[in-house]
């Protein structure tokens, strides 16, 4: 007896409309082999679910680890130094910080004046034979470019006049790149593999030295 699925209606054997509301009826056994046709609901993996869960653990793990010792974002500690001491405030520092305005200065006394051994150019902390400006780079890197920045306050006199500019390896073994004498110093060359890269005086010089910027590239 075909159930009308519209209002309820029970309708005779063979009926082909609802005898109530008129709505064409659906014989039973084509409703039951719908039901029956519809596909089996798949049980979820309990297997499944713990690979998921792992994996996303291991890729956090990765993620932190990476967060905290950031190989690629690790660089070496580039510092500044001088056989001669800095005047006052004017750190070494100031030569390697990327700001133009703050420099490193050698105009320091080195010696008494009372000193009859030492020349009074040398005694009033200008730059002679032998003494440096000097980076280190922290480690080897390959480089094709040295910019020097001096005497950048306007002061057109604190600056190296007679110089070398060089590279090592180990600080200790050097090659010149080049002889300098001009205020701002802009080298470009082969690319080189150093961990050193200084200036050198090679005469005296008669005026202090102001280093705003020692930049290698």
């Amino acid at each position: 007896m075909p159930i009308c699925k519209e209002c309820g209606t029970k309708n005779d054997e063979g009926s082909v409309f609802c005898e109530e509301c008129g709505a064409k009826l659906v014989p039973e056994e084509r409703m039951q082999a719908s039901v029956e046709e519809l596909p089996p609901k798949r049980k979820k993996s309990k297997l499944g679910l713990i690979i998921g869960i792992s994996l996303g653990c291991l890729v956090l793990v990765a993620i932190a680890l990476l967060l905290i010792f950031n190989p690629w974002g690790k660089s070496a500690k580039i510092t500044f130094s001088s056989s001669m001491p800095p005047y006052e405030g004017h750190k070494e520092i100031y030569a390697v910080d990327s700001d133009p305005s703050t420099y490193y200065w050698s105009n320091a006394y080195r010696y008494p004046d009372s000193d009859p051994e030492k020349d009074y150019k040398t005694k009033r902390g200008w730059p002679t034979v032998g003494d440096y400006f000097q980076v280190d780079l922290g480690k080897i890197r390959k480089i094709n470019r040295v910019k020097i920045i001096q005497a950048p306050d306007g002061d057109q006199q604190d600056y190296l006049r007679h110089g070398k500019l060089q590279y090592s390896k180990d600080g200790e073994k050097w090659t010149t790149i080049g002889t300098v004498s001009n205020r701002v110093i802009d080298e470009s060359f082969g690319p080189v593999k150093v961990r050193c890269v200084r200036l050198l005086v090679t005469q005296l010089n008669d005026y202090w030295v102001k280093i705003a910027e020692f930049q290698v590239f």
